[in-house]
């Protein structure tokens, strides 16, 4: 009679860890359909001051209240080049996002955002700087863009969700730990020979070659 109790609850518990995976699965998969649809954002949605790097804009905050955001890419005739200040970060309500091609660095923009489950990453992303997506509890799974140069020091850290992280062979610069997770299930993906197969051997990451 125990028995037949325990494997009675043990079958209960594997039934609601499915429903549940199943319901994030179809959420993501409705948020992903949503931004492919979703206009880009009125530029009074966001505050922006000149980019101490770069000559354009720097995206400092979001006033906004939408769950799915499409960034400017360029606002009163000058570019949006990067993305800091912690602008969709702790207490963000974003859960998917799109970053245009201007955008050349993110630096801390998205620290501590525990609901973001989804990006797409701009053509012209160079730099993705210390902390940018420290905390991002949600996100399960990232592809950065081709033509990113370097990575900076916990650039993806403290991500227990991350399961899947692919790095393009342009990355030439993975500073210190700037890939630190902690999830048995995690796995770097990127070309053979690439800086991050090398690093990937260096954490003992499981690496995915793709062709």
């Amino acid at each position: 009679m125990k028995k037949q109790l325990l494997l009675g609850l043990v079958l209960i518990v594997i039934l609601l860890l499915s429903a549940y995976s199943n319901h994030k699965e179809t959420e993501k998969e409705a948020l992903i359909n949503a931004l492919e649809n979703q206009t880009v954002a009125p530029a009074e949605d966001f505050e922006f001051k000149a980019d101490e790097k770069i000559d354009g804009l720097s995206l400092c905050g979001y006033m906004g209240q939408e769950k799915i955001v499409v960034v400017p890419e360029e606002v009163d005739g000058k570019k949006v080049v990067s993305i800091t200040n912690k602008a969709f970060g702790e207490g963000s309500c974003v859960k998917a996002i799109k970053i245009p091609d201007s955008v050349e660095r993110i630096s801390a923009g998205f620290h501590g955002n525990e609901d973001l489950q989804y990006i797409v990453f701009g053509s012209g992303l160079k730099e993705i700087g210390e902390y940018a997506f420290f905390g991002c509890h949600a996100l399960d799974r990232i592809e950065l863009n081709e033509g990113l140069e370097r990575l900076e020091y916990n650039a993806f850290a403290d991500m227990d969700s991350l399961t899947y992280l692919y790095v393009p062979d342009t990355v030439t610069e993975i500073i210190g730990a700037a890939i630190h997770i902690f999830n048995e299930d995690f796995v770097m993906a990127g070309k053979a020979g690439s800086k991050a197969e090398e690093y990937a051997k260096l954490l003992r990451y499981p690496f995915e070659i793709v062709e």
